[in-house]
This record gives C-alpha cells, structure tokens and sequence, in this order.
C-alpha cells in the first residue's frame, strides 16, 4: 500500500515537471518571438538611419558642385537653362547653376565622370528654380532676370528611400547691408601665378533683419 502511495506521489511530480516544462518553453518562445521582433525593428531603424546619412552625404556633394558655377551665363544674359553648344546630360560643359535643372543620372559620378564611390544604383536628380524675396519669404517664380535660384537635389536610394536638400544662391554684386542681403553663399575666384585660378564658394554669415 505504501509503494502504491509512493509512485503515485512519483507520477505526480514527473507530471507536474513535465507541465513546467512546457510552460517554461511557450514563455522562452514568447520571448524570443518579442526579442526578433525588437531586433528587426532596430534593424530597419539603423538601416534606414544610414541611408539618410548617405543621402545627406550625396546631396551635399551635388549642391557643392552647382553652388560653384556662375549664377548664370556670363555671354546669355537672361537665358535660362542650357545654352547653345551645351548637351543635356554632359555636366562637363555646364558652366552656370541653371544648366543643371531638370537634369538626373542614376550611378551618379562627379563632373570629371569617376565614380561617386559607395553609390551604385542611387539616382539623382536637381531641379533648380528662380525667385525673389519678399516680407513674406523666398518666392519661386519663373522669371530668369530673379536675383535669386533655390537649388534642389533629390537622392533616390536602391531600398527606395527619398531624400531631398535646397539651398539658396543669389546674384550679388557687391557687399551689402545686412538689411537687405539674405545670401548665404557668394563664388569668389582667386588668381595665382602662372595663371592658376581657384573658385569658391564662400558662406556667408550676416544675420540679416527680418523686420518683425
């Protein structure tokens, strides 16, 4: 009669260890199917935090680039867009900011035609727009004879992410008030021996009066 109680109590304890352990196996899944689900979500987080740096990287190299041309054709005055003798899609011959609107390239390179390391298959494309300043802000309008040009790069990643930069250039003379200029970058050009010239484009810091 004992020995029947005892393995009675013996089941009953193999029982029960064995429900534990099946309990404890649906908590472990439960928590690896979270920690997947955690991990996934970090990953796509950093994935597309890196390609917006890349973006940024890639826009800022072409608005470096256009930054550095005249505001416009020194020989057509007045003319927007590309000027005869100019291809579309040959960046090697653009010579102002806007020849470069409505262009796009996929693979892009720089304007010597090597390769823009690290962006295989990115697409790129600029849209470069004239515009006054008023009270109320910059303007878009479509008058090339504008003192100003919004210039927009748009970065299209492989994955599909979109990213856009602008920046603003203007045709300035000369220095002035700070009332009244709102440029924020200027091209100078130096002039070295051997007639070596070097252009820049130089930001400007004024802090100019809203009138508020």
């Amino acid at each position: 009669m004992r020995d029947t109680v005892l393995d009675g109590r013996t089941r009953d304890r193999q029982g029960l260890t064995m429900l534990e352990i099946v309990i404890s196996l649906i908590l472990v899944s439960s928590l690896l199917l979270v920690s997947l689900q955690a991990s996934g979500r970090l990953l796509r987080i950093q994935s597309i935090g890196s390609t917006a740096v890349q973006s940024r990287e890639l826009g800022g190299m072409w608005l470096d680039e256009i930054s550095a041309m005249s505001f416009q054709d020194l020989e057509s005055s007045g003319t927007f867009g590309l000027e005869t003798g100019e291809t579309a899609g040959v960046r090697s011959a653009y010579d102002d900011v806007d020849d470069y609107h409505g262009y796009s390239t996929t693979s892009p390179t720089h304007r010597d035609g090597t390769a823009m390391v690290g962006f295989v298959l990115w697409s790129v494309s600029v849209s470069v727009t004239p515009a006054v300043y008023s009270a109320s802000g910059v303007t878009l309008t479509a008058d090339p004879k504008d003192p100003f040009r919004v210039i927009t790069v748009t970065c299209t990643a492989p994955d599909g992410y979109v990213g856009t930069q602008s920046t603003l250039v203007s045709d300035v003379p000369d220095d002035l008030p700070e009332t009244t200029s709102y440029a924020r970058l200027r091209r100078d050009r130096f002039t070295f021996s051997s007639d070596r010239v070097l252009d820049v484009v130089v930001p400007l810091r004024n802090h100019p009066t809203m009138g508020y």
